[in-house]
C-alpha cells in the first residue's frame, strides 16, 4: 500500500479521474465507504461511478469507458481479483409455515407457489441454482421490479425470496432468513482489461483499498481467497 501511495504521489497535484463501474447493493453497501476512505487518501484523484448492470459495466471494461468495475465472478475474457464470498439466504416471513426450520432446501423451494424474484444481477445464480439442483425453475408467483418491493411484500406473508445476505437491511422486522441447502454463494471481484499487477497507480490503489476496507467494515461476509 505505501508503494502504491508513492506511486500515486508521482501522478502530481493536479485532479485526475479513475472511472469505476458498480451495480445494485455494491453502489449502496460498498461504495459509499470506500469512497470516503479514497477521497481522505487520495483527494487529487476524482472518483466516477458508472452504474449499470453486469453486462454493461463488462462491456464497459472491455471498451475502455471505465477502468475499474465490480462484477460477479467468474468473469471470462476479463482479469479479475476476488473481494468477497456472499452467501445467498431464503427470506420469509416469521410467519410462514418453513420459518422454524434450520435451512430450507431448493427442492423445497421448487415446490413452494409463493416465490418472488426481482430485477437483479444474482438472480441469474438464482436461476442457475434451481436447474442443477432439480433440473427446473420454480413457479415465480411475482416478479417485482426492486428489492424494497419484495421485503415489503415477504413481512406481509406473500412469498419467499433468495438474497443476498449482505443485502438484508439490518431495521426490518417480521422476516426470518434461512440458510440454503445446498448452500449458494455470490462471488464478487474487481475487473480489470489488464492484469492487476500492471494498473496504473490511481486503480492499484482503489482494488487494494476495496480489499482493506471490505476486510475491516463488511462482518456479514467473509473476505474471500478463492
Amino acid at each position: 500500500m505505501e508503494r502504491i501511495k508513492q506511486e500515486v504521489a508521482l501522478l502530481g497535484t493536479e485532479t485526475r479521474q479513475l472511472k469505476i463501474g458498480s451495480f445494485g447493493s455494491i453502489s449502496t453497501d460498498f461504495l459509499p465507504g470506500i469512497m470516503r476512505l479514497f477521497k481522505l487518501r487520495y483527494h487529487g484523484i476524482e472518483l466516477k461511478i458508472f452504474k449499470g448492470t453486469e453486462t454493461e459495466i463488462r462491456d464497459w471494461i472491455a471498451s475502455g469507458t471505465i477502468d475499474i468495475g465490480f462484477v460477479t465472478l467468474p468473469c471470462n475474457n476479463l482479469k479479475t481479483i476476488p473481494i468477497v464470498l456472499d452467501d445467498m439466504v431464503a427470506i420469509l416471513s416469521k410467519n410462514h409455515t418453513l420459518a422454524a426450520q434450520k435451512s430450507v432446501s431448493i427442492e423445497q423451494l421448487t415446490e413452494n407457489q409463493t416465490m418472488i424474484t426481482w430485477n437483479s444481477n444474482c438472480q441469474i445464480l438464482v436461476k442457475k441454482a434451481f436447474k442443477s439442483s432439480t433440473g427446473e425453475l420454480p413457479l415465480w408467483k411475482y416478479k417485482v421490479s426492486n428489492m424494497g418491493t419484495m421485503l415489503a411484500m415477504i413481512k406481509e406473508g406473500q412469498g419467499i425470496g433468495i438474497i443476498p445476505k449482505i443485502c438484508i437491511p439490518g431495521n426490518i422486522s417480521n422476516v426470518q432468513t434461512l440458510p440454503l441447502e445446498p448452500a449458494l454463494q455470490r462471488k464478487i471481484g474487481l475487473a480489470s482489461i489488464i492484469p492487476f499487477t500492471g494498473l496504473p497507480p490511481a486503480a492499484s490503489a482503489f482494488a487494494e483499498l476495496t480489499k482493506k476496507w471490505v476486510e475491516n467494515n463488511i462482518k456479514t461476509v467473509r473476505l474471500s481467497h478463492f
